[in-house]
């Protein structure tokens, strides 16, 4: 079964005292879930697939983009601990670190593998996991690379106007300074763990991680650990860090 709920972009803005200029980020995000059904033929579970759209916002190449690209290029499929990606018998076709993708046949991507749809759009693929606390300093690694997946990040490469990343929240999706944040603004004024955006069965909320600079939402201060419904129209402070919440039409958006 497939399932996505409407997509949103999240847009930074601030100063940075830093590097003395305005930062401007926008993230297109959606919260993913998995949902499994049994195949009546094999009696074993089908995974669900999340069927990714992009978004070119701002973007000098736009009608090259929607010329290129198929308008069902490729699809994401979710697993719980794993995500494939398949050419959907596109007209210029996909690949993945420049191995050419065969109409219909999925193959599992892995962390910071590279996409290349119709040779005009690269997307670097990330993937955040759930770390087992119990590991010690010997299956840290093993358990990181093996967990179930909290989110998933596309970056846009070579484009640095318009929408910088696609998030699909499956779980959580870290806001911060962090290196291992999902979405990331590496300002020093950001906490490295400041707020999450969390899935909850569909629903996007943020939570307040950051006990010293905190959050506000829509002028209102949220308490340490508070999580708060994320609704359109919603404007959000991380410290001296603005950001605004918006929703988009399905129509908006262009599909491989």
């Amino acid at each position: 079964m497939n399932w996505l709920p409407d997509p949103f972009l999240l847009s930074f803005a601030g100063f940075s005292p830093a590097r003395r200029f305005f930062i401007y980020s926008t993230f297109a995000i959606r919260a993913g879930r998995a949902e499994f059904h049994d195949n009546p033929a094999t009696g074993e579970r089908d995974r669900s697939n999340l069927r990714l759209k992009i978004l070119p916002l701002g973007e000098e190449n736009n009608d090259r983009l929607t010329t290129r690209i198929s308008r069902s290029h490729f699809r994401l499929l979710a697993g719980e601990r794993e995500t494939s990606i398949e050419d959907l018998q596109s007209t210029r076709g996909t690949s993945v670190n420049e191995e050419a993708l065969q109409p219909g046949q999925p193959r599992v991507l892995r962390d910071k593998d590279v996409i290349n749809a119709a040779r005009s759009l690269e997307l670097r693929y990330h993937e955040f996991r759930q770390v087992a606390l119990a590991a010690g300093e010997s299956g840290a690694e093993q358990a990181a690379a093996s967990g179930p997946l909290l989110a998933v990040r596309l970056d846009r490469m070579h484009n640095l106007a318009g929408v910088h990343s696609y998030v699909i929240v499956r779980q959580e999706a870290v806001i911060g300074s962090a290196e291992s944040a999902v979405i990331r603004i590496p300002e020093p004024w950001m906490g490295e763990h400041h707020a999450a955006i969390v899935n909850d069965g569909g629903k996007l909320c943020i939570v307040n991680l950051d006990p010293r600079r905190g959050v506000r939402l829509n002028d209102e201060e949220m308490a340490l650990g508070e999580v708060r419904p994320l609704k359109p129209g919603a404007r959000l402070k991380f410290g001296p860090v603005l950001a605004s919440f918006q929703e988009i039409s399905d129509e908006d958006w262009k599909q491989p």
